[in-house]
């Protein structure tokens, strides 16, 4: 592992493949199918949802994951990793409450985790815009190593 973990969500649109190579942490956003409640490419991939759509009745929607769903992946690295630094990269505030789950999560976890450096960054970006910073950042926060 990286001596500073990034963490993003599953909506910057990142390939899986480079998601393992750079070894990036994500948090699955919620897809709601009428009364189902999916996570994004957890319990529903891409192409479940895309071969669903043209039929259905009702679209789908979608929400943020909420400050405790940061807060496990902030804490398996802090805690199970031994990650001291985290850098956290969301989607524009604007669009999404992901950025504020994020926020809420940090202070969560800075409490318990004193020692810990956290730093959440709203994007002001969308979908592959995001993605891209988010690919980005291992090797910039690798740079000053």
């Amino acid at each position: 592992m990286s001596p500073v973990a990034i963490v993003t969500d599953s909506c910057a649109s990142i390939p899986s493949p480079l998601i393992h190579a750079l070894d990036i942490r994500w948090v699955a956003y919620y897809i709601h199918r009428g009364r189902e409640a999916l996570r994004d490419l957890v319990t529903i991939q891409l192409d479940e949802l895309l071969s669903w759509l043209p039929g259905a009745k009702e679209l789908p929607t979608t929400a943020s994951p909420g400050p405790g769903d940061y807060l496990t992946v902030y804490e398996d690295l802090i805690g199970r990793q031994k990650c001291r630094e985290i850098v956290s990269i969301h989607m524009t505030s604007a669009g999404s409450g992901a950025y504020q789950a994020a926020k809420a999560a940090q202070s969560m976890a800075q409490e318990k985790y004193p020692q810990a450096r956290i730093e959440v960054i709203d994007t002001r970006n969308v979908s592959m815009c995001h993605g891209w910073m988010v690919i980005e950042a291992p090797g910039v926060a690798g740079a000053d190593r």
